[in-house]
């Protein structure tokens, strides 16, 4: 019962809602070397739509008279002039442009990577975290983004939703992360604290307890975050013999002063 005295206080399980997770974008643009504002992927990418003829020439620029250019090239220049605009700040106009390509009924896997890829650009520079968010999901649809944009934009997805406290979205992208290759030690805690948020207590003990025995076996020291957070869990639990163990290691390693 001493034990328990020391170190249950009416503010004790409060701190493990304190956890440090940066949000990811705020409006505020988007990291230096992020791939999210990039605009030059049109160049390369192998577009195979055959039904852009739909597109009309005052979008393209293209003459009223003359040859017109296979649907491949429409949309992509398409895209192209919805980058020009982005580059130069017009927003509005942009996300117009491209708002023009939905009518195409047919658009390949490859189309749609190109389309809201560039909304995911637009997107992040002028702070639109509705359209962020939608540009994101439909890009990972598509099945078309890279390895390197798959873990980047996972990542976005379960910061974002973390942020708004939308756990089981941010739970899912998460693990979606870490099944692209991700490894940061942020994204695992946020991982784990959505369980614990998202009420799934014994789900969240079971992860942070594993990652307590991991930071042991590695010859480290578990941090007070994680110690605090498996008290907390077995406490929502009432696992009195779970409770009474994470207390004590939790004072083994973080003895309080006499």
């Amino acid at each position: 019962m001493k034990l328990l005295a020391r170190y249950v206080t009416p503010t004790f399980f409060l701190a493990v809602l304190a956890m440090s997770f940066a949000p990811c974008v705020s409006g505020q643009g988007v990291r230096e070397g992020s791939i999210i504002g990039a605009t030059t992927m049109i160049n390369d990418a192998p577009g195979k739509s055959k039904a852009a003829l739909e597109l009309e020439r005052a979008i393209l620029k293209e003459p009223a008279a003359g040859k017109v250019p296979p649907s491949t090239d429409r949309l992509k220049r398409a895209v192209q002039v919805a980058q020009e605009l982005l580059k130069a700040k017009k927003y509005a106009e942009s996300l117009a442009r491209l708002a023009e390509l939905d009518i195409v009924t047919d658009k390949t896997a490859n189309d749609i990577y190109l389309i809201e890829r560039t909304r995911v650009a637009i997107a992040s520079s002028s702070g639109d975290q509705a359209l962020l968010i939608r540009s994101l999901e439909a890009v990972m649809a598509s099945g078309q983004a890279p390895a390197s944009e798959r873990i980047e934009f996972s990542e976005l997805l379960a910061r974002n939703y973390f942020n708004q406290k939308s756990f089981p979205n941010a739970i899912s992208w998460a693990t979606r992360y870490f099944s692209e290759g991700g490894s940061d030690t942020g994204m695992r805690r946020a991982l784990v604290l959505s369980y614990y948020l998202n009420k799934d207590y014994a789900r969240a003990a079971a992860e942070v307890g594993a990652d307590i025995q991991g930071e042991e076996q590695a010859g480290r020291k578990p941090s007070e975050e994680q110690l605090r957070l498996l008290v907390s869990c077995a406490q929502k639990l009432d696992n009195k013999v779970a409770y009474a163990s994470a207390l004590e290691k939790y004072a083994t390693y973080y003895p309080k002063p006499k």
